[in-house]
């Protein structure tokens, strides 16, 4: 297997589902992960040293890392004392952050430890947060804004955060480019609140494939379907830049389905269906949408 060189865009759980599809269809896959997370671990680490979030990433370094004794160690969570919520990966990743100088840098030599199938690369090297207009107040905070409904727009705070040089590099070389799953306000859209990687999607003419949620998130996104998420998509990225959905049309376990548009094109961009959820958690199935975005390359 070689496939195209493959980036997806997003962070949390749901990246986390694409990168396990992407490993079956391609070697060559690069995450460009979030760092706008002020909760838990992550949160802590940020405000105590200073490091851009690095929870996200390390979900992604663990979903291209397979199974293993230190991707155990890596996930491993603490439960009691001082330490107690931290991720051990989240404090592994902070100390070769100061080792290293930058968390992308530590998270290059976290992939080599754990042999990683890929690349993990922050959409930033600095430390941004999360601000959005909801009924007229201003919220800030992605630990707030994750139960806020209401949200139609975020932005970032500062606003026009330079692209980490890797991030703009993989996504300006990529033969295909995923977008999402994952929350829409608070881990898909503030990577593409980037301008600098916003105009390279904007440039490039390879499949940029939108990979719509499986349920509504409670809070987040309570009250929308999926035309709504697309209208929303749109209204951060502008139009042509997303040339591909994929939708869930098959059952979901559990939470609330996003129930797939009729037709074939969904505000003028093309539809692409599929059975996708897993039958034992929450997520993506990896083998079923692995089947979908062979297709686009």
């Amino acid at each position: 297997m070689t496939g195209p060189r493959t980036v997806a865009l997003g962070g949390g759980h749901g990246l986390a589902a694409a990168l396990r599809a992407l490993t079956k269809i391609s070697d060559d896959v690069t995450a460009v992960v979030s760092v706008a997370d002020d909760g838990g671990s992550s949160g802590r680490l940020v405000r105590e040293m200073g490091i851009p979030a690095p929870g996200d990433a390390r979900r992604c370094l663990l979903a291209l890392s397979g199974e293993s004794e230190i991707a155990d160690v890596f996930a491993y969570r603490f439960g009691t004392g001082e330490l107690a919520g931290h991720a051990l990966g989240n404090l592994i990743l902070a100390a070769l952050a100061d080792m290293t100088g930058s968390l992308g840098e530590a998270l290059a030599a976290a992939s080599r430890m754990l042999g990683a199938r890929g690349s993990v690369i922050p959409a930033v090297d600095g430390h941004v947060r999360l601000v959005a207009d909801v009924g007229g107040v201003e919220v800030t905070g992605q630990s707030v804004l994750t139960g806020t409904p209401g949200i139609r727009r975020i932005r970032l705070d500062p606003p026009t955060p330079p692209a980490n040089p890797h991030a703009l590099a993989a996504v300006k070389a990529a033969g295909l480019v995923v977008v999402g799953p994952g929350s829409l306000f608070t881990s898909v859209l503030p990577v593409l609140c980037v301008p600098e990687i916003r105009e390279a999607l904007a440039a490039s003419h390879v499949p940029v494939v939108f990979i719509a949620n499986l349920t509504v998130q409670s809070g987040e996104t309570t009250g929308m379907d999926i035309v709504d998420h697309v209208r929303v998509l749109l209204d951060h990225v502008g139009p042509g830049i997303v040339n591909q959905i994929v939708v869930n049309d098959g059952p979901v376990e559990r939470g609330a389905p996003l129930v797939p548009p009729d037709g074939e094109s969904l505000m003028g961009i093309p539809v692409v269906r599929g059975a996708l959820a897993s039958e034992h958690t929450a997520l993506h199935d990896p083998e079923a949408l692995a089947g979908v975005l062979k297709t686009f390359v």
